[in-house]
């Protein structure tokens, strides 16, 4: 298993693992891999990553951009963007680990450019949808 998909385990853990935000989304089966249109809402679902190594004089190292979706039907941005606030406190103020992995370790907090909302395909509007990227830094 390489970096990103221990990152994936360990970004699951920390979402699912924080009281507040489990609190935020009505539970822990809120945090998924893919959405459910038909499914239960709000729903934080982890996207697609990308990883870059680059090396250090004794080991090597990846940075690792992570996508994280944010999709709630409330009206108004008020509960994705709570939301939102919430993931920054999990990832920007904690340094989160990668349960059960040897290998490798997170490197400091992580960093989140500015988010990218958008309304996906619904004709109606219903659902708020954030697009957002945690970069990660990951030592082996």
């Amino acid at each position: 298993m390489g970096a990103a998909q221990d990152l994936q385990v360990a970004i699951k853990t920390a979402l699912r693992g924080d009281s507040a935000l489990v609190a935020l989304i009505n539970g822990t089966e809120h945090v998924k891999d893919w959405p459910n249109p038909d499914g239960p809402f709000p729903l934080i679902t982890i996207g697609e990553d990308a990883e870059r190594q680059w090396p250090n004089k004794n080991e090597s190292n990846y940075q690792t951009d992570a996508v994280i979706h944010i999709w709630s039907r409330k009206r108004g941005w008020q509960q994705a963007n709570q939301i939102l606030d919430r993931m920054d406190v999990v990832f920007l103020e904690n340094t989160i680990t990668m349960p059960g992995s040897s290998t490798f370790s997170i490197l400091g907090k992580a960093q989140r450019p500015q988010p990218i909302r958008k309304l996906p395909g619904d004709d109606e509007g219903r659902i708020r949808h954030i697009v957002t990227t945690y970069k990660f830094w990951i030592s082996c």
